[in-house]
């Protein structure tokens, strides 16, 4: 079993602590699934907004894309050390305390013990992997952009509508779980203007001892591990797609192509800038394979069935107009 396996199976009981309306997106608000621009405009834009605030409230230093992955990996670690200690006491997370809320502190043995640079930077992957896949979303909005979209990747073949379902899921629980995080003041040892930020002192121990954070910090380590094999997979067909742009402009003389080429996006444009791209890139090239189910129950869609590849391809065609 991998250490996304293991924090899987901790994250697995957020649902128990709070609910879970709180982190899943409410895609039966939005009927047509990624077919209906609402789950854009309602969904992953409020949150990335959300999710933003609260990033600029703490205080990291200029992120290192190699130094995030190690972060994340000594967290996956962790997890792994938590989850054995539960498995020696023959325990569960949930049967190791008495519950009597979300907020309960654990035993020492299976709280996060780490330092502040470390948790800083799980944070920081959480963050700019959920920010490159947004992006992925967000280009269906401006006719510049539509043709680089996840949306236009599942009309034309190169990922299956579920994945890409599943993957806005990601997105917007990644920005979900960080304003969870500040929510139940588990962000604390990393804010601005407090005695415990990086910028005055890297190396603060952090102790991460409530359950709920236990589990918000385990989704955490799958969501962006998910997040950004996806994300590496748009940007491979982004790339292909800019190599077929550069080649269209090369030799155009239509006023529209020239103007298309001489205003078009570049590929860190698509995906959120250099930094998140290079965030995300430096995740899904860790060691760790990407999980094999959802973290947390219900990201995925709940309620309704997946729309017909010929009704998709209509709906989505209207949408794109």
């Amino acid at each position: 079993m991998s250490a996304l396996d293991d924090a899987a199976e901790l994250a697995s009981h957020l649902k128990d602590l709070v609910s879970p309306s709180s982190y899943e997106m409410p895609w039966n608000k939005f009927p047509r699934g990624i077919m209906d621009p609402a789950y854009i405009l309602s969904g992953i834009g409020p949150a990335f907004q959300e999710a933003s605030r609260v990033y600029q409230t703490l205080d990291l230093p200029e992120p290192d894309p190699t130094k995030v992955a190690s972060a994340w990996e000594v967290f996956a670690e962790e997890t792994t050390r938590i989850k054995g200690e539960l498995a020696s006491a023959k325990m569960g997370l949930l049967s190791s305390v008495p519950i009597i809320g979300p907020l309960v502190a654990v035993p020492m043995a299976l709280a996060y013990k780490i330092q502040s640079s470390v948790y800083g930077g799980l944070v920081t992957a959480l963050y700019y992997t959920s920010v490159v896949g947004a992006f992925g979303h967000l280009a269906l909005k401006d006719a510049s952009t539509q043709q680089f979209s996840i949306h236009k990747m599942v009309i034309d073949g190169d990922l299956p509508e579920q994945t890409a379902v599943a993957h806005a899921g990601w997105c917007y629980t990644g920005f979900k779980l960080i304003t969870m995080l500040d929510q139940f003041k588990l962000l604390a040892p990393l804010k601005k203007g407090g005695t415990s930020g990086l910028g005055a002192f890297p190396l603060v121990p952090v102790l991460i001892a409530a359950l709920v954070g236990i589990a918000i910090i385990a989704g955490a380590i799958v969501i962006s591990k998910n997040l950004s094999e996806v994300n590496r997979l748009q940007a491979k067909v982004v790339e292909k797609k800019l190599e077929v742009m550069v080649e269209t402009c090369r030799g155009a003389t239509d006023r529209k192509i020239v103007e298309m080429c001489a205003h078009g996006p570049t590929a860190d444009d698509l995906r959120g800038g250099s930094l998140a791209a290079g965030i995300s890139d430096a995740l899904a090239k860790t060691g760790q394979s990407l999980a094999k189910y959802l973290v947390i129950a219900g990201a995925l869609y709940v309620g309704f069935a997946l729309l017909s590849t010929k009704a998709t391809k209509k709906a989505a065609q209207t949408v794109a107009a």
